[in-house]
């Protein structure tokens, strides 16, 4: 999307100059949180938590977490949220993938990313019908009781 955006395909035209930050970083946080989108503090972090969840989906580590509840020390902010599937004890919990099997992370995750997109359409002037369209994928798992 920010690709997209930010090659004027939604009417504030090509910025090349963000095109080119773009294409040199790792990853799109530090490009999300520069001035240009305004996101919070909360919603940088919440970025950069899921950014974090989804190395540890993606490259799962293979030792223990080190934590009496197995749960990563750079992921324990998901489980303070609330955000892990959890038995609620602090002495042992599920293993680490099955703490990341958490229909709350599911929605928590898709409303981080709503608050973003939202701000990146508006920011870049989307029509009616393209907000819309964008938004119906981060916002379709509301119409089911998880």
């Amino acid at each position: 999307m920010l690709i997209e955006a930010n090659s004027g395909i939604y009417g504030l035209g090509r910025d090349q100059e963000a095109l080119k930050e773009l294409a040199d970083a790792m990853n799109e946080l530090p490009f999300l949180a520069n001035k240009k989108y305004h996101l919070t503090e909360e919603q940088n972090s919440h970025l950069s938590l899921l950014y974090e969840a989804r190395n540890e989906i993606v490259h799962p580590s293979h030792m223990p977490a080190g934590t009496s509840h197995g749960t990563p020390v750079n992921m324990i902010r998901l489980r303070e949220l609330g955000l892990l599937q959890s038995t609620g004890t602090d002495k042992s919990d599920y293993t680490w993938i099955s703490q990341l099997q958490s229909h709350r992370l599911f929605r928590w995750a898709f409303s981080a990313i709503e608050e973003v997109a939202t701000i990146i359409l508006k920011e870049h002037h989307a029509s009616e019908d393209d907000f819309n369209l964008h938004m119906q994928s981060y916002t379709r798992h509301r119409e089911y009781d998880l």
